[in-house]
């Protein structure tokens, strides 16, 4: 077994080394709100980012009872901790909501971010799914948008909700899951 499984074994609770769980409140929030999940979550994402050879600092810049936003704070390796198509950040959110719910048995919306990536991509996002709006009133025609993780199709759909002309709708399977902008009485 390699030092990496292990240590990923470690983190879930499952290996010989367990993993440790003390971390300095973030600079973020008041210590009076500062919540275990929240100092269980920047520990483990040190840590998964240290194994993946990108030591950061992490902070926590919202705790509620069911949200939790970090920021992974760095500047060297951004791109790295991105990856193509914001992949590399996506894993690192869905193996850390994994270990969340596994210690805690609760479900939390998490949000992991790195040099307002995320801030950044939901703007462009915003902007085409207006633009093919645009074209939607323009051409009195449905179109679809590309294939999209449930984040990002929930965004969309907000962005829609109380729209007069507009209606959007997930149609697909899986990572093939994607949505269509139409006219509302068509």
């Amino acid at each position: 077994m390699s030092t990496l499984t292990q240590k990923l074994l470690g983190l879930f609770g499952r290996g010989n080394k367990t993993a440790t769980h003390q971390s300095s409140p973030a600079h973020h929030i008041a210590n009076s709100d500062y919540s275990e999940v929240a100092a269980f979550a920047q520990s483990m994402m040190e840590q998964l980012l240290t194994m993946a050879q990108m030591p950061c600092k992490v902070s926590v810049y919202e705790d509620t009872d069911d949200m939790l936003s970090l920021e992974i704070e760095n500047t060297e390796d951004t791109g790295r901790i991105i990856g193509k198509n914001g992949n590399t950040l996506e894993a690192f959110q869905i193996l850390l909501k994994a270990f969340i719910q596994r210690k805690f048995s609760k479900r939390i919306s998490l949000i992991i971010d790195t040099n307002q990536y995320r801030k950044r991509y939901e703007e462009k996002l915003e902007q085409n799914a207006r633009k093919l709006a645009q074209r939607v009133l323009t051409d009195q025609k449905t179109y679809r948008m590309r294939p999209m993780p449930a984040q990002d199709r929930r965004a969309v759909h907000r962005l829609f909700e109380n729209d007069p002309l507009i209606v959007s709708h997930s149609t697909g399977q899986g990572d093939y899951r994607y949505v269509s902008l139409s006219l509302k009485n068509s």
